[in-house]
């Protein structure tokens, strides 16, 4: 598979930073604000490539537009593989890699249209935060991401947390 060969290359690690929040206080002791502190770093690498190869018409219909699409398949390639249930039979099953990942993406597109619907958020805002879900999920396929996924399978039911630990504990060095 071309996608998971151009990916093996790539070494690597994650540093899980022994904590999640930084406390910053107001000069009253009794407010405390509590800002997102980055707590994973992967190491980034570029897909440019791939994406150009993927014909704009197999995506005409993305919501968010053209190269989110590409990249959505471009996760389902690496996420998502088909095996036969039998030999001989026509019919397969879906074996998800790395699941609290996938459906967490799921849910953050999910809860980001609505938003986009409700004008909680514009469709550029909701475009740059589904672009950056996506660049992560891309960049971390190859990686032991055993803590980031309890991270996620810790906040499962919640999509706006779901999507804070992307946009706010995660750093791809470039």
């Amino acid at each position: 598979m071309l996608i998971q060969s151009a990916w093996m290359h790539i070494g690597a690690q994650t540093n899980y930073l022994a904590s999640s929040t930084s406390t910053a206080t107001k000069n009253d002791t009794s407010h405390e604000i509590v800002t997102p502190k980055e707590s994973f770093r992967f190491k980034a690498a570029s897909f440019a490539e791939w994406l150009a190869k993927v014909p704009d018409e197999d995506v005409k219909n993305e919501a968010f537009g053209v190269e989110i699409g590409k990249k959505r398949l471009l996760v389902n390639q690496l996420y998502l593989s088909k095996e036969s249930i039998a030999p001989g039979e026509a019919a397969s099953k879906t074996i998800f890699l790395k699941p609290a990942i996938y459906f967490s993406t799921k849910k953050i597109e999910k809860y980001l249209k609505k938003a986009v619907k409700s004008g909680t958020f514009t469709y550029e805002s909701a475009c740059n935060a589904f672009n950056k879900v996506l660049d992560v999920v891309i960049n971390i396929s190859n990686e032991d991401t055993s803590i980031f996924e309890k991270r996620l399978t810790a906040v499962s039911t919640d999509a706006e947390s779901l999507l804070n630990i992307y946009l706010y504990e995660v750093k791809l060095d470039r």
